[in-house]
């Protein structure tokens, strides 16, 4: 593989495991923390998305499934 490839695929490795701390370790806040010219287009998926998503979670099995 050229050296150019190589040195991309790892930058975008070493990204997905930085995205996965984040992932792993985020919240569910309500409102959220947002700058405030962030907040409006947040506010706008999020009123969308609830419209799609159950208002509880299902249960899940002792094996997480």
């Amino acid at each position: 593989m050229p050296e150019k490839l190589v040195k991309r695929m790892g930058m975008a490795n070493r990204q997905v495991e930085r995205d996965l701390q984040i992932w792993q370790n985020q919240i569910y806040l309500d409102p959220p923390a947002l700058a405030s010219m962030e907040s409006k287009g947040y506010r706008q998926l999020r009123s969308w998305s609830k419209a799609l998503l159950p208002a509880r979670p299902p249960e899940r099995g002792p094996e997480g499934h």
